[in-house]
């Protein structure tokens, strides 16, 4: 069986997504996003690794809701999703999506909105962007955290048919069943949790 590690390598030596590297602080990746003020790379060794279609969605999300929107996590190495997992922080257990450059967008008080609010306006400006730049709905991780922040990714789009990589739950070896199930039910367009 693939072990968590073996996983991402495979995904990486695909070429599907650009490897990690180490960024600089305050190393602009877009308009809006800034390594360091943005907390897109990973605590433990500062790297960072994110999907060209991420950046342009976060992009276009906060062009659609007017006002910055804060990063508060972006790449994470297995070894930090880890330590996370010490903590007893709710992590995936294999891999997350966060090692491929998954982004959590806080979702502060703003413009006399509450918290909650605010967080419901992050999410549908997400997917507004995303029908905007002709991308399939991102993946949308809020009610299982208490609506205080939005997990974002387009993890699926580093498989079929966006790429020529088939899909974990298609893979006919590496991955033991529960895996393969839980990447075919979660690891697809528009899931939301």
């Amino acid at each position: 069986m693939l072990t968590a590690q073996e996983f991402i390598d495979r995904i990486h030596n695909a070429g599907v997504i650009g490897k990690p590297r180490v960024a600089a602080y305050g190393e602009a990746i877009s308009k809006h996003l800034t390594v360091g003020i943005d907390m897109l790379w990973s605590p433990d060794t500062r790297e960072i690794v994110i999907l060209k279609p991420m950046i342009d969605l976060f992009e276009k999300a906060r062009e659609i809701v007017g006002h910055p929107i804060p990063v508060s996590a972006g790449y994470r190495t297995l070894n930090h999703e880890h330590e996370l997992q010490k903590r007893g922080l709710k992590t995936v257990k294999f891999v997350s999506p966060h090692c491929f450059g998954a982004m959590d967008l806080d979702a502060r008080p703003v413009n006399g909105h509450n918290e909650r609010t605010e967080n419901f306006q992050i999410q549908a400006a997400l997917v507004a962007a995303a029908k905007v730049l002709g991308l399939p709905r991102p993946r949308l991780g809020h009610k299982s955290y208490g609506e205080h922040f939005t997990h974002v990714d387009l993890v699926f789009m580093l498989f079929k048919p966006y790429t020529t990589l088939d899909h974990p739950a298609d893979w006919d070896w590496g991955l033991d069943a529960g895996n393969r199930a839980a990447f075919n039910s979660a690891w697809r367009e528009g899931v939301e949790w």
